[in-house]
């Protein structure tokens, strides 16, 4: 059972990585039979050209939850593989008023 992540985000990544995974004792886990208790929008996945075009996009999608369905700033959760790859959209959130 699965009490974090959402049905549709746990497919997705089934999907993506397969349904085994390294269970961090050095075997193997099989991902077959988990279940998840929250449901929620199913994950878009997005190419970019650039940092730049990224972020942009980042900052008006964040933005415009904020604007048509209430949400505040702090309702979001921006991940990435390390601080500099998330620079851009942090500046452009910064310079658009989202922070």
């Amino acid at each position: 059972m699965n009490y974090r992540t959402t049905k549709e985000i746990r497919q997705f990544a089934d999907a993506a990585l397969g349904m085994h995974s390294d269970d961090l004792d050095g075997g193997d886990e099989s991902r077959s039979g988990v279940r998840s208790l929250l449901s929620g929008p199913t994950p878009q996945l997005q190419k970019f050209e650039s940092d730049a075009e990224q972020a942009k996009f980042v900052m008006s999608e964040i933005k415009r939850r904020i604007e048509r369905e209430g949400l505040q700033p702090c309702d979001f959760a921006i991940f990435g593989r390390t601080y500099k790859t998330l620079q851009p959209i942090e500046r452009s959130l910064k310079e658009h008023g989202v922070s």
